[in-house]
């Protein structure tokens, strides 16, 4: 069945500057359709929050998009920005297509305006919390978990938590903002922290499966001013699953670097390196900058920047439009964003940019998203939009052995691995299935992203406070999950 996936229309009225105003309704949750408002004018975007209408309105919308003919076979895009422009995508069995005026019988605009006018009356009709089906056990436990942990006058938090295309939870916690009073939702957005990584292994991977690099290449046959013959032992692989054996350096820097470091700072020290730790392959040492590395890799065998190439080949096809890596001269453009905070003696105090070493970097660790966001993410690879599902199963296999590292406390846990952008916990007799997941620290952020293949099951949780129990909180959520004993 063919759904309205998102509205808009634009507005230029000469004194006033573009002004689009955009309408996304998904119907991944059957039971609760998700409709969520955004205005952007020039560079900013501000949020009005997301609303959960009734599951017939389905019916309903399909019923007046079919009958005013958005489901032709016409396909024409928005260009014209004089007085007012108005345009749908519409998701059908066939794919994404663009709706415009042009395409349209009778009298378009009204037919947009009559579109929009519904669509706002059941934005400001419906609920905006996320609302609890009755009888709900698995809602109620989650809140009497979650809510101590992140009280509403604290730091923000997202959950969301997904059966395959199914929500089994979603809700909002504290402020994005503790100086002002609005609420945090599933379209707040975090600085996601190394969760970052599995999407430049994406991306990696994807060039890979094009032929245009092999995971085996060494890292000399890209980088030829890397000096140190090493480098021809040092694979693409290696990079992509902590086992490299190449050292964090960037301890040279001086601390106003480390503050405003960004990748090229970041990698500065690698062609004169002159020793690794050890011998790539033999052991796991996590490592922000080969991750940063594999972002230059991106750019030099795809020929584009690497935030191009990502949004290109990865956001755009996963449908993740707002998703963006931070720059600290544009942090205006990051939409409806939490800060990350740190306590002290009783008071919280911004600990981001400026304040954590490194924050800026962006292939390791730089990315903001938003739980919501993060679940087209998810869907997208289980789609198989982005990766083969042989390149999928192999980023998210059993590696480097995690567990027992002398170099590396990082995640070193009993019955831990890590492929490539991942963590891998194989089934255990206390677990029933396999877990793929990974965790984030930037400053105050403290993200846990856990997928359940087996079972199509996900856990996201993203925080702007590093205060918590992450990996006491995943075990607590895995049995309420039913995949923990």
């Amino acid at each position: 069945m063919a759904v309205l996936y998102r509205l808009f229309y634009y507005k230029n009225l000469i004194v006033f500057p573009l002004r689009r105003t955009e309408y996304e309704l998904d119907f991944s949750d059957a039971e609760i359709p998700v409709l969520t408002k955004r205005v952007k004018a020039g560079e900013r975007e501000e949020s009005f929050g997301t609303a959960y209408p009734s599951a017939s309105f389905r019916e309903k919308i399909t019923a007046f998009l079919d009958e005013k003919g958005f489901f032709g076979k016409k396909e024409n895009d928005i260009r014209g920005y004089c007085g007012a422009s108005f345009g749908a995508v519409v998701v059908t069995e066939e794919g994404e297509r663009t709706v415009s005026m042009k395409e349209l019988p009778g009298n378009a605009p009204r037919t947009f305006i009559a579109l929009e006018d519904l669509l706002e009356a059941l934005f400001e009709g419906s609920p905006k919390e996320f609302p609890r089906r009755e009888n709900d056990p698995f809602a109620a436990e989650c809140g009497a978990l979650l809510g101590p942990l992140f009280p509403p006058d604290g730091p923000a938090a997202s959950v969301l938590i997904t059966e395959g295309d199914r929500i089994l939870y979603d809700r909002g916690f504290g402020r994005p903002d503790l100086t002002e009073a609005r609420s945090a939702d599933g379209d707040t957005f975090f600085n996601i922290a190394s969760c970052s990584k599995q999407f430049t292994a994406v991306g990696v991977l994807q060039l890979a499966e094009k032929g245009l690099l092999s995971l085996s290449d060494p890292v000399k046959k890209w980088f030829r001013e890397f000096r140190a013959d090493f480098w021809n032992r040092v694979t693409v692989s290696h990079l992509l699953s902590h086992s490299s054996g190449v050292p964090d350096k960037r301890g040279y820097l001086t601390g106003k670097q480390l503050l405003e470091c960004d990748d090229e700072l970041a990698l500065e020290y690698m062609p004169g390196l002159d020793a690794l730790d050890f011998e790539p392959g033999t052991a796991y040492d996590y490592i922000n900058p080969t991750f940063v590395l594999c972002g230059k890799l991106i750019s030099v065998v795809s020929g584009m920047p690497f935030e191009t190439y990502m949004r290109k080949n990865v956001f755009e096809p996963a449908g993740m439009r707002r998703t963006l890596y931070f720059e600290a001269e544009k942090q205006d453009l990051l939409p409806y964003r939490a800060h990350g905070y740190d306590e002290e003696d009783g008071k919280w105090s911004l600990y981001e940019y400026g304040r954590e070493t490194c924050f800026a970097t962006r292939p390791d660790g730089g990315l903001y998203t938003s739980v919501h966001e993060f679940f087209k993410w998810e869907k997208a690879l289980r789609e198989g939009k982005l990766l083969s599902p042989d390149s999928l199963a192999l980023a998210q296999s059993e590696i480097t052995r995690v567990t027992g590292s002398d170099l590396c406390d990082y995640q070193n846990r009993p019955n831990t691995w890590y492929g490539y952008g991942w963590f891998v916990e194989p089934a255990m007799p206390d677990v029933s299935e396999r877990v793929v997941y990974h965790t984030g620290d930037n400053g105050g952020f403290k993200i846990l992203t856990a997928r359940y293949p087996e079972s199509g099951k996900t856990v996201n949780v993203f925080a702007a406070r590093a205060d918590y129990d992450r990996y006491g909180l995943k075990t607590k959520l895995e049995k309420l999950l039913g995949v923990r004993k």
